[in-house]
């Protein structure tokens, strides 16, 4: 019987790698037969492994019951140690061999919140569709919020509008949106289909904080209208704002969207700067493992499905 004892030279964890894999399969079966079958090896030569490998730990990790076995306490957090590590190396080949496949893998991907109602999730469908083992991880937030993100490498692409002017940012414009005048039906301006930013100057308004980019064009496009607007309610949530310009409490710009809320007109604004740049943005020095690169490549063949902008103005423009 084997008796625990110190060990003077610290066991080298890459001696034992051989062993791991038949130490595994035992402490699983707890036999001996078993687990050689399922190893293909010889049961001789996993009775031999695994005495070895008790033999470099310096203690007992196995009860010998004939044929059949069952861990020792030491045994019992040794498997567990293993059983991990496997896991991870199991999880880093598959990693590995997605990274490679463009037909599998996964891409971390963000857009704006004003994105999340129905333009992103047709794209995803659609990709989906024709890619079913590429997975994608999906995160909404604000444009500095997905531009932290980018840079601390936790997405892969993102959506921002407008797309940043740095150094380190690659980006390629998908579309120039429209947006749009909502106001609640009933209101005066209700039965227009085009009117003028400047015919809401004395409303109040209701938008986004003021941190997130899209309320700074929205503030630009009222400076240039000549006025100032008095937003009295903020929220991140779009459908938040269109269910309080339903209620009457203000008017919004906002960009479009394919669902309709019977409660609220969306007006064509004749401002000529009433749009936005959507632009797809990655690092300039990263490169794009193959299925980022593949979802990539279907949102800029996918860019009709954004809502268009103004003539002239819908055609792709790298940076």
């Amino acid at each position: 019987m084997m008796h625990e004892r110190e060990i003077e030279t610290p066991v080298d964890a890459a001696t034992l790698m051989p062993k791991l894999a038949q130490f595994a399969a035992v402490a699983e079966s707890e036999h001996m037969t078993n687990a050689a079958a399922a190893l293909g090896v010889p049961q001789p030569t996993v009775s031999r492994s695994l005495a070895r490998l008790e033999a470099e730990l310096g203690t007992q990790l196995f009860v010998r019951q004939g044929r059949s076995v069952r861990l020792t306490p030491a045994g019992r957090t040794f498997a567990h140690h293993v059983a991990r590590a496997i896991d991870e190396i199991t999880a880093g080949i598959a990693q590995t061999l997605d990274s490679v496949d463009p037909g599998r893998g996964r891409v971390a991907f963000g857009f704006p919140l004003t994105m999340g109602g129905d333009t992103v999730p047709r794209v995803v469908r659609d990709f989906h569709r024709q890619h079913p083992r590429v997975s994608l991880d999906l995160m909404q937030g604000s444009g500095e919020d997905l531009l932290d993100a980018l840079r601390g490498n936790r997405i892969d692409l993102t959506l921002l509008t407008p797309p940043p002017a740095a150094p380190e940012i690659e980006s390629i414009t998908v579309q120039y949106q429209y947006l749009r005048l909502l106001v609640p039906r009933g209101h005066r301006l209700a039965d227009q289909r085009r009117v003028r930013l400047a015919e809401v100057r004395d409303e109040p308004f209701v938008g986004f904080p003021d941190s997130y980019w899209i309320s700074a064009i929205i503030r630009g496009l009222c400076d240039r209208a000549g006025f100032t607007p008095s937003v009295v309610f903020r929220s991140r949530e779009s459908e938040t704002i269109r269910g309080l310009v339903t209620t009457g409490l203000g008017v919004a710009v906002m960009p479009p969207t394919a669902a309709r809320w019977p409660g609220v007109a969306e007006l064509e604004l004749v401002d000529a700067d009433a749009y936005r740049e959507i632009g797809l943005v990655w690092l300039r020095d990263r490169t794009l493992p193959p299925p980022v690169a593949l979802f990539r490549d279907f949102i800029v063949s996918r860019r009709h499905q954004f809502s268009g902008g103004p003539p002239g103005k819908d055609r792709l423009s790298p940076r």
